[in-house]
Parts: structure tokens; C-alpha cells; sequence
């Protein structure tokens, strides 16, 4: 019986659909209050004195501050840098101060209303690019790689070509914003119910921050509308919030962001300035690459280190070259703090390695799609960080494969004579082509160790369970591990379920971030499933049951007789990993997903507005567990890159906050932006994961953008090294370049 490869509609679907899901703001509990924020409105200061208005009668809310904290003032993480609540120095815009809470909305508002706070205010570093903050009291964390010698490479090159490319901050928008429930346990413990990604995360941050017991502190995820990355760590904050308020209240405590406060006070992506210098010869062939990287932390870690790590490894891109030098830097300001986004670090990288490689096939005179092909890697060749690909190397057949798709040569020549006529709509088509590594970086996953369980229950039509902390956001992971877990123990997948995550109930498999969930986890329900299927065969066999008995029919018997079963498997990173943590050199990713897209557009050329007329993309995956699946995630981080490249930008006011914080002033492309997206899904299988499936969740995310601004640039002939192109960038680069506006 074969589940794995077919596309069942989704197991939270008809719940989805018919409104039945229980997000965060759904939830009701007895008693129940609404909690709020008091957030600082300077970049940086010194606390002096939080002021409550006298006026206003305090004996009807319950507040909290630093100083009531019980354990450590800290949301437990990386770095833990960041206090779940200010107690002296301000750091950034919009950061907790004071915490109220209410029985209505409408009187926390008016206490709210009634708190000011008496900071003195000090010099802000608002800027990550500024040299002056190069010392080691402002960087967060410097990451190098070096292989070979870069110097002698470029000597020896025929074309060097350097150059920096900017990226801006990018909000994730998922649609429900950040929210939790705490409520009081019996014997004086916290449970926590909310919209988060690592519900482990959040239970290490809650209980360190209480001084609690493992116990004591019970973490659930609820539906959740969307994360992206943006629910990765900040989580740990609000759970944190309303943790310390339901316990000083004693009763429930519901804190939900409005849109303009999440967008104000979450955490987004990193912008980045990127500086490659990078040499071909004569035949087009890859020779050195050098790189320097600079993202901009914010004003605490978050996930600075490791998406600075990612990026530092994916910046040669998935070419061959043996002499690289990549250096990273992540700068501390004073701007709320950056963090986890879909692609981590690799779409920064990305987007300048992709358009370095358009400036490099330019120099040459050779098509982008011919240098990309001439120096892709493939089996038997070296990545960057020095790491031998013995397998599942998807790279030439996606740029083939995506190539074939778009007719790329065809709308080349086309759209080059449609220039010629010079009509009002200049037309263009862009390539790019990029890898993606699924898991943890180097030893990552060996540390996590994620455990998964499968176990035998007394449901119907459930008889088995998949029990795991990786939490479903809209991505499907847990209809995949249904499907996987299904296959390994010959059952119909009507049969199998899977738990909320909850930490009371599941074990810890690891956060559910870094394309790892089906890659990773997903071979660990493979693990634990075929052994709880092996220890039923045995339990049969020592009852002197048929061998003809199913295996469902085994586990009624089972059930009857000797009561459920249960049988848990921990991942093993594969036999012969290297790696040196250090100098991050060697197998930086157990396994690498590949992905080429095509892009064509329209700029009009009197109001430099830009149209995406056609999206081709193909993505190598090893094994598409639900194809149907697959191709929804493939289209909707393609929708998102594309909004990347495209329109998306954040502006900051004066104290570096952000200054379009809402649906109308933030712009993303919707289903009337959306092209017609072809998608291709090649599968050469990965030996290390289930089924030979490999991560899928940021690759889509990557390249949109390089290959969207490769194609304005083919329809306008600007120079283009920075995102997003909106009219008014395109209008800047052309004028600084000498073009009139509008240009023929």
C-alpha cells in the first residue's frame, strides 16, 4: 500500500475551509482578560521612571515590570541578549516596557492611554552600513569561510568584476497576527496556548523566565495563520507576556497584536549590502569568488547568527569554483531586531550571487542560462564550503528543465525585437538558478536530535498516531508525515493522525524552521512508524496470530488485549559527516534542494511600473511526498520572492521604526499581481531522507528575485543591483545613470 507520491487533500483542510480551525483570538477561557503593551518611542534611552497616571484607577487592572519577573529577565534564545521586559537601557523602538492587563478591551486601551514613560534619550546607531561600527562591541558575529587562494584565481582571470548589491527588510505579512493564551495551572504552573513555530522554543523561554520546572510550564500550539520565520522566536516574548500576567492576575490573560503592532514590533528580514568580487576566464569557467556580507541585526541576536551562517555558505551559489573567500558580518543597531524569514540569510546571498553571474555572463558575451549551465555543479564536484556531492544533484536539470519550459531562447529574441520597435511596454526575461540546504547548518542537527513517536491508539478511524513537536502553519507537514508515517506501516492513511503539538504531549523533534521538517523529521517518522509496525509483527507472532492478520487487524487485537503501544525514534546525521565548525568548512547540509526559475515582464516605459507576464520555475526535491502540496508551497514562496524583488519595502521614521506598518502602505503582490506559474518538479532522490525527499520550504523563496530584476534589467538596460524595483528605484538608477525620463 502506497501513500507517499499521491496528493490527498490536506488533514486540517475541511476545517480550514469551513472556519472550524481555533486560532489564538477564538480562543475563550473563564475568566478571562485581555492584555496590552506599554512600548518605549525612542530608538535608544535610559529608563528613569514609568509613570502611572494618578487619575486613573489602577486597582481595576493588574501591571507588571521588569521587576516582577521571578526568574531571569530574558527571552532565552541564541545569544539571550534580549529582557522579556526593559529594566534600564532602551534599545530600540517599540520595545516592551510595562505589561497591563484588563477585563475588557476597551478599559486595558484607557490604561493603556494612562502610562507614560520618563526615558533620557541617547545617540542611536541607525545604520548597519556605517564602517564606524565595525568594532567588535557593535558586531553581533563575524563568520569567515576560505578555501583555496582567491588572489591567485582572479590574477589568473580573463574578466573580474566587482560589486555590491543592497536588499532591504522584508515583513513576513503572515495573515493572523502574534497571539497567546496563558492560564494558570494547578499547583502554580503556566499553560500556553498560542500561534507560534517552535513550541519548544517558547517553553524553554517561559520557563526560564518564571523559574519553573519543565513541568510546570505546558506549551500548545493552536492554529496558526502563517509564520514564514516571523513566529520562530518572538513567540518567546509574547508567550513570556502573558505568562507573567496571568500569573500576577490569576486568572487568564489573552494578549493578540493589532496588524500595525506586529508590524511595528516583530521581527522581519535582514537587510543586507553585499560585495562580490568574482572572476572568469575565457571560456566562461568560474575561477574565484570573493564576498563580503554586512546584515543588519537590529538591536538584539535573535536569529542573526545562524541566518548569517546560512548566507555565508549559500553565497558562492551551486557552481563549481574551488577558491572562495567569504566573510560575514552582523551589525548591531538600534532598530527593532531582525530575524528568522523564509530563506534565512539565502535569498540575500541570492540575489547578489544570481546577479553577479548576469555581470560576469555580460563581460564574456555568453547568455546567463549558458554560464550558469557551464559551471553548474554535479555529482562528483565541491561546494564551497568544500563539501563532495555524491548524490541527488538536481542543478542542470532544473536550468534544462526550466529552460525547455519558457522557450527562454524564443522570448529572448522576441522580447529583444519587441524593444527594437520601441513600443510604450518594454518586454524582458530573466534566469536564475540557486540550491538550498535542508536542516540545520554543520553539526546543527546532530545537537537537536529530534525525537519523533509513533504510537498505537484506541480512535476511529485513527488507529496510529504521529507524535511530534513540528508545528503545521499552513505548509501541510503534518499531512506528509501522515502519508509517511501510513507507508512505513502499510496502512491506509485513513488511518493515522497526527498530534497538536504540545509539549505535554509530543517529544521535542526540533523547531520547525530551516527546510528540515519533511527532510529531517520527516525520516524520523519514517524510523519510529516502521518500528512500532515491527514491534506489533513481533507481538503477532509471539500470540500465534495468522500471518495473514493485517496489521490493523493486529492492533485491534493489541489494543484488546495488551493496550497501546508507542515506539519513538531519534534522527542520525549520515555516517561520515565532517564538519568544521570553525572555519565552516565540510558538509555544511546532509542534502541540497535545486531550483531554477524564469521570469518575463513588461516595464512600462512612461511609468516605469512593472508586470510579470510569465513565471517558469523548476524545483528538484528528491521525492515530492504529496505533489499537490509541493506545488502549492512552489507557487506561494515563488508569489512571495517575486513581491521581494518587486514591490515590498519597509520605510523607518526617525527613530528607525517602521513608518508603513499596515495592508495599504505596505504593498505585496495578490492573486491580481500572480502570473501564470508552470511549475516542474524533478525528483532525484536523496539516500538520507524519507522516500529520498529533501527540503522544500525556502528554495522557492530564493530566486524569484534575482531573475525578476534580471528581466527589468533586459527590458530597460539599467544597471540593477538593489530590490525592490519600484518605479521610484528605477526612476533613481536611470537618472543617475544619465537616462532621460521617460527614455526610447
Amino acid at each position: 500500500m502506497t501513500e507517499v507520491g499521491k496528493s490527498p487533500p490536506r488533514l486540517d483542510g475541511r476545517e480550514r475551509v469551513t472556519g472550524g480551525s481555533r486560532f489564538t483570538d477564538d480562543l475563550v477561557a473563564d475568566g478571562m482578560w485581555f492584555g496590552g503593551t506599554v512600548r518605549t518611542k525612542v530608538a535608544h534611552g535610559r529608563l528613569r521612571a514609568i509613570r502611572w497616571d494618578p487619575g486613573f484607577d489602577w486597582e481595576q487592572v493588574t501591571r507588571v515590570t521588569a521587576a516582577d519577573i521571578p526568574g531571569r529577565n530574558l527571552s532565552a534564545f541564541i545569544d539571550e541578549d534580549q529582557p522579556m521586559l526593559v529594566e534600564d537601557v532602551v534599545r530600540h523602538v517599540e520595545e516592551p516596557v510595562a505589561l497591563i492587563a484588563a477585563p475588557t478591551k476597551e478599559l486595558l486601551a484607557g490604561a493603556l492611554a494612562a502610562v507614560t514613560l520618563d526615558i533620557e534619550e541617547l545617540p542611536a546607531r541607525l545604520d548597519y552600513r556605517d564602517a564606524e561600527a565595525d568594532d567588535d562591541e557593535h558586531i553581533i558575529r563575524r563568520q569567515h569561510m576560505r578555501r583555496g587562494d582567491v588572489d591567485g584565481a582572479l590574477a589568473r582571470a580573463a574578466h573580474v568584476i566587482e560589486q555590491t548589491y543592497e536588499t532591504g527588510a522584508q515583513e513576513q505579512l503572515y495573515i493572523e497576527p502574534q497571539g497567546m493564551l496563558a492560564e494558570p495551572m494547578d499547583g502554580g504552573g503556566v499553560r500556553v496556548r498560542g500561534s507560534m513555530q517552535c513550541p519548544y522554543y517558547v517553553h524553554k523561554a517561559v520557563k526560564t523566565m518564571l523559574g519553573l520546572a519543565d513541568e510546570q510550564v505546558r506549551v500548545v500550539q493552536v492554529a496558526t495563520g502563517g509564520g514564514f520565520g516571523g513566529k520562530e522566536d518572538y513567540p518567546n516574548l509574547i508567550a513570556g507576556h502573558a505568562a507573567l500576567l496571568a500569573l500576577a492576575a490569576g486568572r487568564p490573560v489573552k494578549v493578540v497584536y493589532s496588524r500595525v503592532e506586529d508590524m511595528r514590533s516583530t521581527t522581519r528580514r535582514h537587510p543586507s549590502t553585499i560585495t562580490i568580487t568574482a572572476g572568469i576566464d575565457g571560456a566562461g569557467t568560474l575561477l574565484g569568488v570573493r564576498a563580503r556580507i554586512r546584515i543588519d541585526a537590529g538591536a538584539y541576536a535573535t536569529c542573526s547568527p545562524v541566518v548569517l551562517a546560512r548566507a555565508v555558505i549559500h553565497a558562492a551559489g551551486p557552481y563549481r569554483c574551488a577558491d572562495v573567500d567569504v566573510e560575514g558580518v552582523a551589525v548591531a543597531t538600534h532598530r527593532p531586531p531582525f530575524g528568522a524569514f523564509r530563506g534565512f540569510g539565502a535569498p540575500q546571498a541570492g540575489f547578489a550571487l544570481e546577479r553577479h553571474m548576469d555581470a560576469l555572463a555580460r563581460a564574456a558575451g555568453l547568455d546567463p542560462a549558458e554560464l550558469r549551465l557551464r559551471n553548474a555543479l554535479r555529482v562528483g564536484d565541491t561546494t564551497a564550503s568544500g563539501q563532495q556531492l555524491t548524490q541527488s544533484v538536481g542543478m542542470v536539470p532544473c536550468l534544462e528543465k526550466v529552460i525547455e519550459d519558457s522557450e527562454y531562447a524564443r522570448r529572448r529574441q522576441e522580447a529583444s525585437n519587441q524593444r527594437a520597435r520601441g513600443e510604450r511596454l518594454a518586454r524582458g526575461v530573466g534566469l536564475a538558478g540557486f540550491y538550498h540546504g535542508g536542516g540545520f547548518t554543520g553539526s546543527g542537527e546532530d545537537r537537536i536530535r529530534g525525537q519523533v513517536g509513533v504510537e498505537l491508539v484506541d480512535g476511529s478511524p485513527h488507529r496510529f498516531r504521529v507524535l511530534a513537536g513540528n508545528t503545521d502553519m499552513g505548509q501541510a507537514s503534518h499531512t506528509a508525515f501522515a502519508q509517511i508515517a501510513a507507508d512505513a506501516m502499510g496502512v491506509p492513511l485513513a488511518q493515522v493522525t497526527t498530534a497538536q503539538p504540545d509539549t505535554a504531549v509530543v517529544p521535542d523533534s526540533g523547531p520547525t524552521v530551516a527546510s528540515r521538517s519533511v527532510q529531517v523529521v520527516g525520516r524520523v517518522v519514517a524510523d519510529a512508524a516502521a518500528s512500532l509496525r515491527r514491534a506489533l509483527e513481533e507481538w503477532a507472532a509471539g500470540q500465534g496470530l495468522a500471518a495473514d492478520v493485517s496489521l490493523e487487524g493486529v492492533a485491534r487485537a493489541h489494543l484488546d488485549q495488551a493496550g497501546p503501544l508507542r515506539r519513538d525514534a531519534i534522527y542520525a546525521c549520515p555516517e561520515g559527516t565532517d564538519w568544521d565548525e570553525d572555519n565552516y568548512i565540510g558538509d555544511a547540509y546532509a542534502g541540497y534542494g535545486y531550483a531554477a526559475d524564469v521570469v518575463e515582464v513588461e516595464v512600462d516605459r512612461d511609468t516605469l511600473e512593472v508586470r510579470v507576464t510569465g513565471f517558469w520555475t523548476a524545483h528538484e526535491i528528491g521525492k515530492a511526498i504529496n505533489p499537490g502540496i509541493v506545488e502549492g508551497q512552489i507557487q506561494g514562496g515563488s508569489l512571495q520572492g517575486l513581491g521581494y524583488g518587486w514591490m515590498e519595502e519597509i520605510h523607518s521614521d526617525e527613530h528607525g521604526g517602521v513608518a508603513n506598518p499596515t495592508f495599504g502602505t505596505y504593498m505585496v503582490p495578490t492573486a491580481v499581481d500572480a502570473p501564470e506559474m508552470e511549475v516542474s518538479i524533478l525528483e532525484e532522490p536523496f539516500d538520507h531522507g524519507p522516500h529520498g525527499a529533501k527540503g522544500l520550504g525556502e528554495l522557492s523563496h530564493d530566486i524569484p528575485a534575482p531573475a525578476l530584476v534580471a528581466a527589468v534589467e533586459d527590458a530597460t538596460g539599467l544597471a540593477l543591483t538593489s530590490i525592490p524595483v519600484t518605479p521610484e528605484r528605477l526612476l533613481e538608477v536611470a537618472r543617475a545613470g544619465g537616462k532621460e525620463w521617460p527614455w526610447s
